[in-house]
């Protein structure tokens, strides 16, 4: 994990699940792989068991989001006061950040070289626009079943430290 203390990111981090879609929203993912949503299930169960080791967790979601994380804060669609625009997840997002006092994310949740990195709120976009440290916990993160995990890492690693 190259010079990452992962206790202090489970401490002072803010973790931020991408995607936890009860059922995947794309009809052309679930034709191409049918059992997609039992694969995210899968890695969704990892990320929900290593939940009680962090202190700030937050969602980013559509309306479609798993009841697992449904207690969660949903930066995207969160509260009574979110309209739900992507861009709106962004601002919450740096609110939340500064109110903490967080200066690092953590992503975990779907899909690995998407939308963990091409989303408003995702790795790409807070890589040019903040001054966070983002990191990508590699074993909680889901890879689609036809893209090639070695350059998915390659795609991730400009906008986040993989560990």
């Amino acid at each position: 994990m190259n010079n990452v203390d992962l206790k202090e990111l489970q401490r002072s981090a803010l973790w931020l699940i991408i995607d936890p879609w009860a059922t995947s929203p794309n009809p052309e993912d679930n034709r191409r792989e049918p059992n997609l949503d039992i694969l995210n299930e899968i890695v969704l169960t990892k990320i929900i068991d290593y939940l009680p080791k962090l202190n700030h967790v937050a969602v980013s979601c559509g309306p479609t989001i798993h009841p697992l994380v449904e207690h969660i804060i949903n930066l995207d669609y969160g509260s009574s006061d979110q309209s739900g625009p992507e861009q709106d997840g962004f601002q919450a997002l740096i609110e939340y950040t500064e109110k903490n006092d967080i200066k690092d994310v953590v992503y975990v949740g779907f899909h690995h070289g998407m939308c963990i990195i091409n989303r408003p709120i995702g790795a790409k976009n807070l890589s040019l626009c903040t001054d966070l440290r983002l990191y990508i916990k590699r074993d909680l993160v889901g890879v689609l079943p036809w893209s090639v995990t070695s350059d998915m890492d390659k795609d991730s690693s400009p906008y986040a430290k993989l560990i």
